[in-house]
């Protein structure tokens, strides 16, 4: 039983290496997908956000479907929406420089004139592909190192009490 513990533990860890990553990709999809809507869609910031929570390509980013449901208001700026939203995202696996990169897009978005969002939300998305960047090599190594970890300890414990 205790294998088995240390084995749901490793898998636990390495599985949430693996959501952190897939939140960041969409995160930066996410960002990429804003600025098309914004050059050619010409829809409006919460219109943009409420078609692409529908799609379902964005179902990591279970925020996204939280703000898109929220009653629009004009007495509550997008900002202050979006922030909500975000800071009461349950299943969040981003760190804290990552939560706060998705979180500024509350800053700017409906704030600035359009070629000001898109210029922002490019730069937003040229540092989620950094973090990407950097991340992969490290998730991977994760992932190995709670694997072969969890599997050891399991086995340990099983010498240990035979």
């Amino acid at each position: 039983m205790v294998a088995a513990a240390s084995l749901a533990a490793g898998a636990y860890l390495s599985d949430n290496a693996r959501k952190r990553l897939v939140q960041l990709r969409a995160s930066e999809s996410l960002t990429a997908q804003l600025i098309l809507s914004f050059r050619f869609s010409g829809l409006d910031v919460f219109e943009s956000c409420g078609r692409l929570a529908s799609e379902g390509s964005f179902s990591s980013l279970e925020f996204l479907s939280s703000f898109a449901q929220a009653e629009y208001s004009d007495m509550i700026p997008f900002g202050e929406m979006w922030k909500k939203a975000v800071c009461e995202w349950k299943e969040c696996r981003l760190d804290n420089e990552e939560k706060e990169l998705l979180l500024s897009v509350g800053d700017f978005l409906g704030k600035t004139d359009l070629d000001g969002q898109i210029m922002s939300l490019e730069n937003l998305r040229e540092r989620f592909r950094e973090r990407i960047a950097q991340l992969v090599p490290e998730t991977e190594k994760r992932v190995k190192l709670c694997t072969s970890l969890s599997v050891l300890c399991g086995a340990a414990v099983l010498l240990m009490i035979c």
